[in-house]
């Protein structure tokens, strides 16, 4: 139950469904012959929507998440950096996937799962001696659980599946860290996930007694020395990256409330 309101809040207060909600209000207020008070509740909707599209804005809030922890090197002309080369495993944080048998598993993975994946199992390439483990639930309409896809595709990119444990019975990142480390103790450990979503991750990991050690993947945000031109943007694609830090930074005051991190 806690888990279906946290998603259900966390829905309502995404900047769209914010929009749509101020635009019934705004309709509302219209019916009871409030006019003045309909259009600028209308007209604060409409321009919450056109910041939530701004394209400066999306890559400024999620750089100040991306920009905590620096990606590890290649491994090949610069060499991992402690104390990554001593960990002893690899944990990569589920992301979502699509539910058909028609795909290769590499397909399936949503793109942020596809991305931790590739990082892993670079990692996992670099650190021989280490072990893959693989997060994610099953699906409510579906048959097979996320981190048995996310094993598949690391097979099918070259991992042993010796390598590999599936932690499955998880729900959220609270539920995977602890689930690693249930199994891992305090072993170093390389923690993978979204560059976006590693502060909460790694606050959450260190919280639940891991020794973990960030690789951020799956980067998003673009600098902004690179894109002056994104603050007169206005896309879906704005849209979505500012969707994405609005549900971060909800998760990281909702797991600070509990003091889960």
């Amino acid at each position: 139950m806690l888990l279906l309101l946290k998603r259900l809040a966390g829905t309502l207060l995404m900047p769209l469904s914010l929009v749509f909600l101020l635009q019934l209000v705004a309709l509302s207020l219209w019916s009871r012959q409030r006019k003045r008070a309909a259009a600028a509740t209308s007209i604060t909707g409409l321009l919450l929507l056109l910041l939530a599209c701004n394209e400066g804005i999306a890559d400024r809030t999620l750089q100040s998440l991306e920009s905590r922890h620096a990606p590890l090197p290649d491994g090949l002309t610069q060499a991992l950096p402690a104390p990554a080369p001593d960990a002893r495993y690899i944990l990569i944080l589920g992301g979502g996937h699509f539910d058909t048998d028609a795909m290769a598993p590499t397909n399936r993975l949503a793109n942020a799962s596809l991305g931790r994946l590739v990082e892993g199992v670079r990692l996992a390439r670099l650190l021989p001696n280490t072990q893959l483990l693989t997060c994610g639930p099953v699906p409510t309409h579906g048959h097979e659980s996320h981190a048995h896809v996310l094993a598949r595709a690391a097979i099918s990119l070259g991992i042993d599946p010796a390598r590999i444990t599936e932690l499955a019975e998880v729900h959220d990142t609270h539920d995977e860290v602890h689930a690693a480390q249930a199994i891992i103790g305090d072993a170093p450990v390389l923690l993978v996930t979204s560059a976006w979503h590693m502060p909460r991750a790694l606050g959450l990991a260190h919280a639940a007694g891991l020794n973990a050690t960030p690789a951020p993947a799956d980067f998003v945000a673009e600098p902004q020395q690179h894109r002056l031109s994104a603050w007169f943007t206005f896309s879906v694609w704005g849209l979505q990256r500012n969707t994405l830090a609005s549900r971060e930074y909800l998760g990281l005051a909702w797991t600070a409330l509990r003091g889960q991190r």
